[in-house]
């Protein structure tokens, strides 16, 4: 096996770019201001109003920094000065801008411009410069996260094709900056640059093809020139990468193989490497995205995380925080809160504890508006929450909740819009921002698959107040997350304590009563606390509709009704809570889990809504239940508590190992020995309790049982999907998966508040419930009622759908047979890099290469030509020919003979071509016009097909392609 191929970079070279080492030209600038088309003056009213906007918007292309001058001092209207007759108003605010009351000429205002740039940036240059970063089209699907552009995705994806990795330099006493590209792809995507602490490496994602490359981390060493791939495998994309300080690498990854529960496309968490692709191990298992993380001061990491266990997906958005290493997570920002919407792109403030960050919307692009996080100041609900650029008030009212104007799904897209900040200090930044330029410049937007943004996104320097200089900008392309390539915030070195050795870990709670979420609970009414695994769906399949106070929303694969509860469930077991309030407990290690506290019954009274992973031999702590103050960081550290004088429980099973909380085997039985002789459907009056299956022929493709519709009071909407309107008020009542993002009291709905519950308890017709049934009753209940205890049990899928659920459910074994062999290396340093790993399915080592390199072919009797070797799915085509004439070469299928490309090769040329759908070289030939002709395949990019995914009998990666047959002897050798 080959070890990772580094390729030469041969294709770096320098742009010549229009912000250049001096100021720009102001004559010219004059001249195309005052250059308005003589077709102007037929225009009227809202045309010509368009007209004069779109002039405007080209001079922000043509001379960026001097339009950007006039847009940030001449306010909304700026635009206007592009109009004869309204220019010298303009102009008199432009220098009032600059405290001159008696406007002179253009020139004089770009001078008064160019002395203000100088002072703003002269330290700045000196300090922080030279800057890096990536250039690219603006990701844009229907939620933030979805950014993976997975090449066998199971639903919504992104690729437009162009990218750069740039440089930004300064000369000595130069505010004006020249580019230099690194590296250009014109067919391929970048993004996501980090320099390492030596400041000798850059790493950064690279997708080279639409659909036979995915994402995957590269490292570019700056003294030669050359790039280093890290990370491989088709089908999936590694992405974000940030360096620690040991070398290693923090990165995104859609290797979990799970998909979002809300929607229907894939998930990624955060994974750790060595700075050589080894070792690459998951860091928790988290429901839905895990993005962006950054090193804080304190070496810690932050990243957002979308969190939406029990409650509704579209405001929880929060910041958490982790130990390099996947120890001690926690949230840090935002994990009760309506507002903001969503916090992206957090990045510490150098010598600060404050941070930095986006704060967004949901149905929206990583875009929206510049905040300052102070913890100390708060947590949630906006407190410590600051919007800058410019310093305002953000007006949420946490008193007003939902019915605050700011809380919505789209918040912060309005007017000019801000991405990627990156710190100087807490006044000053770098940041990627498209300004508002007092219109909307509409016909420069685009559009992909009904998704619209733009790339008019510059590398800007501002401060806290909005001033701002515009650094870069290419006509083209937007720029994407920068770093300096001089400084590096300083940060602590936390070093990876993860003892992969044991498979538990061990939490610990103070006190359950402190904190709001036992407000008002008397001591001594908790007494159990139990422990839930959460299991996550591998692909999206059928949907329900759902809504409630956090919003509306479907589920895909849903395994209960609408309303009910996101995900399959197992309950792991159950500790005792001393009398003082304190536990200790043993709980399995990498699974995600939630508490819950249980009173004497066994029912709940309050419930985390949110998950946990605990690292093999971690241990944790926490003050209280929900304590929303910073003293819930809590050491875990040995104490005067009953719990320490007891020590480490293990947790009791709940009747049996632990298993997908199932209706059908848990709750059903109950109902048949104890109900249906009476509930057996008869009587009109009385609910039937028989669990006889729906015909699965629902939105939900799910055969519910009759009963199971009874007891939730599930009933058909419109679009087929069966849900239940009101779970908190039926007969069995339970949390909404729609309840707000905010605490919830506790007991506020669940087993202790079912009238079914009561009524049995009560006495209904002398049915005696065992303690077993009773418990099973209510955890049914406070697991919000799930049906299936898998994703498969009570499916209605065909089979098409089943093997299209088995594909990415066969990926995620391999991908975690794999993370296993990575973890057994990584305890015996093997050294053995990704390539080498030879003995699981070949996609984990798939990358995009030359399937065929300097192989000359001959033609047969027939003037056909074979190509040969292992069958490839290729891209691009280079040939050249022996011929000392053009020659036509057509690329053909093998089967039906269509013609997937014709070619001319000039004689001692070589030719490059693309097709429109990759090819598969097992069911294609080449056929020449012209005699005995030799040609050599230059270069072929593609894959090898053996590394498509696949579960044996399913593919999802596209290409030009008949049934695998022999080849056809007209291009027999």
């Amino acid at each position: 096996m080959s070890i990772i191929k580094t390729i030469g970079l041969l294709a770096a070279y320098l742009l010549t770019t229009p912000i250049a080492f001096s100021a720009p030209s102001v004559e010219d600038f004059t001249q195309a201001l005052t250059a308005a088309p003589k077709e102007y003056a037929d225009l009227k009213n809202e045309e010509l109003s368009e007209a004069y906007q779109k002039t405007f918007f080209q001079l922000s292309i043509d001379f960026p920094i001097l339009t950007d001058w006039v847009l940030q001092d001449g306010g909304k209207d700026a635009w206007k000065i592009v109009i004869p007759e309204q220019r010298d108003e303009v102009l008199s605010r432009l220098f009032k801008a600059h405290g001159v009351s008696q406007a002179s000429s253009l020139k004089d205002y770009l001078e008064l411009c160019n002395k203000r740039r100088t002072e703003r940036l002269s330290s700045v240059v000196k300090e922080w410069a030279p800057f890096v970063f990536t250039e690219g089209e603006t990701i844009r699907n229907s939620f933030f996260g979805y950014t993976e552009g997975l090449s066998d995705a199971r639903a919504e994806r992104f690729f437009d094709a162009g990218a750069r990795l740039t440089t930004l330099n300064f000369e000595p006493g130069s505010s004006y900056g020249s580019s230099q590209v690194l590296l250009d792809d014109p067919h391929g995507m970048m993004r996501d640059v980090d320099l390492s602490f030596d400041h000798k490496k850059l790493a950064f994602a690279w997708k080279k093809s639409d659909r036979l490359d995915d994402y995957h981390i590269y490292e570019y060493d700056l003294a030669e020139g050359k790039t280093k791939q890290l990370t491989f495998g088709l089908g999936r994309a590694d992405y974000e990468p940030v360096y620690l300080p040991d070398g290693d690498l923090v990165f995104v990854s859609t290797r979990p193989e799970q998909s979002v529960p809300c929607w229907k496309s894939e998930i990624s968490n955060l994974y750790r490497m060595d700075g050589e692709g080894r070792y690459v191990r998951r860091l928790a298992i988290d429901q839905v995205h895990t993005i962006y993380p950054q090193l804080l001061t304190n070496g810690r990491l932050s990243y957002t995380r979308w969190d939406y266990s029990d409650r509704a997906q579209l405001f929880p958005h929060p910041v958490f925080t982790m130990n390099p290493d996947g120890q001690a997570q926690r949230a840090f920002y935002g994990g009760n809160s309506w507002f903001p919407t969503s916090l992206l792109h957090v990045r510490p403030i150098p010598g600060s504890h404050k941070t930095m960050a986006i704060a967004a919307g949901h149905h929206t692009g990583q875009n929206g508006k510049l905040a300052i996080i102070d913890v100390k100041e708060g947590r949630d609900e906006g407190h410590g929450l600051h919007l800058i650029a410019p310093k305002r008030e953000h007006g949420y009212d946490p008193a007003l909740g939902r019915k605050s104007p700011v809380v919505k799904d789209r918040w912060g897209q309005e007017g000019d819009q801000f991405r990627y900040p990156y710190p100087l200090s807490e006044e000053e930044f770098l940041i990627s921002y498209q300004p508002d330029y007092g219109f909307d410049p509409h016909w420069h937007y685009t559009r992909y698959k009904g998704f619209i943004s733009s790339n008019h996104y510059g590398l800007y320097w501002m401060n806290a107040d909005g001033d701002r200089e515009l650094l870069h900008r290419s006509a083209d392309l937007g720029v994407y997350r920068m770093v300096s390539m001089k400084q590096k915030a300083q940060t602590k070195h936390i070093p990876d304590t993860v003892d992969y050795t044991k498979g538990t870990g061990t939490y610990y709670v103070h006190d359950v009563y402190k904190g709001i979420g036992l407000e008002d609970i008397p001591r001594g009414e908790a007494k159990k606390l139990r422990v839930v695994e959460i299991d996550y769906r591998a692909a999206p399949m059928g949907a329900k509709i759902n809504g409630g106070e956090g919003g509306g929303s479907m589920n895909s694969t849903p395994m209960s009704i609408g309303n009910a509860t996101w995900d399959v469930k197992r309950i792991l077991g159950d500790a005792d809570i001393h009398e003082d309030g304190s536990v200790l407990v043993e709980v399995p290690a990498m699974v995600s889990q939630y508490h819950q506290i249980l009173n004497a019954k066994g029912q709940v009274i309050q419930t985390t809504r949110t998950w946990d992973t605990l690292r093999p031999g971690e241990q944790k702590s926490c003050v209280g239940c929900h304590d929303k103050t910073n003293q819930n960081f809590y050491p875990y550290e040995k104490e005067d508590t009953l719990a320490w004088k007891h020590g480490i429980q293990t947790l009791k099973p709940f009747y049996g190992k632990p298993r997908g909380f199932s209706f059908i085997k848990e709750i059903q039985p109950i109902l048949d020995r104890n109900c249906i002789e009476c509930h057996d459907g008869s009587d009109e009056k009385r609910m039937d309790l028989r669990g006889i299956e729906t015909d699965g022929k629902n939105k939900n493709k799910r055969k519910w049982t009759r009963s199971y519709l009874n007891l939730t009071g599930a009933s058909q909407d419109p679009r087929g999907s069966y849900l239940s309107r009101t779970p908190e008020k039926g007969i069995v009542s339970w949390i909404s998966q729609m309840s707000r993002p905010t605490e919830l009291p506790p007991y506020f709905a669940g087993s202790a508040k079912s009238p079914l519950v009561k009524m049995l308890e009560d006495g209904h017709h002398d049915v005696k419930l065992s303690e077993e049934d009773f418990h099973k009753l209510y955890a049914w209940i406070d697991l919000l009622v799930p049906f299936s205890g898998d994703y498969r049990e009570g499916h209605a899928w065909t089979e098409d759908e089943m093997a299209f659920y088995d594909y990415y459910e066969n990926k995620r074994k391999v991908q975690h047979a794999e993370e296993m062999q990575n973890i057994a290396n990584f305890l015996k340093k093997s050294g053995e890099l990704p390539l080498e790993q030879d003995d699981l399915d070949p996609f984990i080592r798939g990358y995009y290469r030359s399937m065929f390199t300097d192989m000359t072919l001959s033609p047969n009797d027939q003037k056909c030509y074979s190509f040969e070797g292992e069958p490839a799915i290729i891209e691009t085509l280079t040939l050249r020919s022996d011929s000392s004439e053009r020659v036509q070469v057509q690329v053909r299928n093998l089967e039906s003979h269509k013609t997937h490309q014709n070619i001319w090769i000039q004689p001692g040329e070589a030719v490059t071509v693309r097709f429109n759908q990759p090819i598969h070289t097992g069911n294609s030939y080449m056929e020449s016009k012209v005699d005995g002709v030799n040609l050599t395949i230059v270069e072929a990019m593609g894959v090898h097909f053996d590394e498509l995914p696949s579960n044996g009998v399913y593919r999802r990666h596209r290409y030009e392609h008949d049934s695998p047959q022999k080849k056809h002897e007209i291009v027999a050798k």
